[in-house]
């Protein structure tokens, strides 16, 4: 009897310390479907899950501490190919800056690292910006204007 008391006690004592601390690692800030790509590192989002700092319903996202060819340059359009592949009408999660008061950059563009969505639902661990970096289209810019770390991408 007293077995089947204290295993829904234990469950809600380690959930309880557990939670909070998941709730951090998590890259949930906003979700949605990416709805255009304009390049390599910059992309339009239809929000379906939002976070105070979202105004618009199709916000423009920029890739954290990650820089794509411009599309003038030879090294662009490829870019944007490889990002279009990946992410148009995808849903992604965004781990939206926290350094910054509204989560935006000089152009007004949430800066985020970008989680993409399993077929089966589950975030996938490993970000966008890392993927890009990866493929050979983008460099890693570590700018200190926002919280992110790109080094704990390849941790």
């Amino acid at each position: 009897m007293i077995r089947t008391r204290l295993k829904p006690f234990f469950v809600l004592l380690v959930l309880t310390f557990l939670l909070p601390i998941l709730a951090l690692a998590a890259p949930d800030e906003a979700s949605g479907v990416v709805t255009n790509v304009v390049d390599g590192d910059t992309f339009d989002i239809r929000i379906e899950k939002t976070d105070p700092r979202i105004l618009y319903e199709i916000e423009r996202v920029r890739l954290a501490d990650t820089d794509s060819p411009e599309m003038s340059t030879p090294e662009g359009p490829p870019a944007k190919v490889f990002a279009t592949d990946t992410l148009l009408g995808k849903k992604v999660w965004l781990d939206i800056d926290d350094k910054s008061e509204d989560g935006r950059g000089p152009y007004d563009r949430l800066i985020c690292v970008v989680y993409l969505e399993d077929p089966n639902g589950t975030i996938n661990a490993t970000p966008f910006n890392r993927f890009l970096v990866d493929a050979g289209f983008a460099v890693v810019k570590d700018f200190t204007n926002n919280e992110f770390d790109p080094a704990a991408w390849w941790a």
